[in-house]
């Protein structure tokens, strides 16, 4: 089985965590920071996940799965506008990857430790991202879940090339 959706808006990445000692208890406490965005971001991709699912008609994904998430970030209005820039800024792709992961996990796949490949990627709005997958016309991100079988069958077919491509010409150098 594989799940694919869409969520638009500004993604938001997983915010830090801190360990405390409370002060009467004496007890260590974990805080995850990350605010009001952070949250109404997960509840979002929550949401948009559950409906992939069918509001519940579908268990969770069991086994190994692939994961490939297209997050199209805003564009800096400094950009140039006669060259090709890459969001190579903040926020991190692994953080805004393990928001959306956290984000899934109860909803279309049962624990996060399933993934056994991912294909994360960034870009700005209508420009291509590494793959050449088009990005959102607006900010979003484009979320793909597939189930890995005995042929490893999905969208990995997407970068074989490319990895294929960066071997050999490592090789040449």
């Amino acid at each position: 089985m594989n799940v694919s959706f869409t969520v638009h808006g500004v993604p938001v990445p997983q915010g830090s965590k801190r360990a405390l000692v409370h002060r009467s208890t004496g007890r260590a406490v974990v805080i995850e920071q990350g605010g009001v965005r952070h949250r109404d971001w997960r509840a979002d991709v929550k949401a948009a996940a559950r409906g992939a699912m069918g509001w519940g008609e579908h268990p969770c994904l069991t086994g190994p799965v692939g994961v490939s998430v297209c997050f199209t970030v805003p564009k800096p209005k400094s950009a140039p506008k006669t060259r090709r820039i890459w969001p190579d800024r903040r926020p991190d792709l692994d953080k805004l990857v393990r928001a959306v992961l956290d984000a899934i996990t109860g909803e279309v796949i049962a624990d996060d430790a399933q993934v056994v490949g991912m294909i994360p990627t960034e870009t700005f709005p209508g420009e291509p991202d590494m793959f050449g997958r088009i990005g959102l016309d607006r900010p979003g991100v484009v979320v793909e879940v597939w189930q890995i079988t005995e042929d490893c069958s999905g969208p990995y077919e997407l970068c074989s090339n490319a990895v294929s491509t960066a071997t050999s010409e490592g090789r040449r150098g």
